[in-house]
């Protein structure tokens, strides 16, 4: 195995990276962020404005919202 990481260990992330990576707008709903998540099996994806990179949302982050706005309308 650890020579396994010896061939990684040279590598840059442009050799690694996904050249069209899938992104979601941040206008969009909550929900059809999800939608899109789980048709690719990602548990975060990148929030893009145009081509610009704004940010990240994870099923994490959307678990908290839920939880935060269930327990303020308690």
């Amino acid at each position: 195995m650890e020579s396994d990481y010896k061939k990684v260990l040279p590598l840059k992330v442009a050799d690694l990276m996904t050249l069209k990576p899938i992104s979601v707008s941040p206008d969009i709903p909550i929900l059809k962020a999800v939608s899109v998540m789980a048709r690719h099996n990602f548990r975060r994806i990148p929030v893009a404005d145009g081509e610009k990179l704004v940010g990240m949302i994870s099923l994490g982050d959307i678990h908290r919202a839920i939880f935060m706005k269930s327990f303020a309308g308690s």
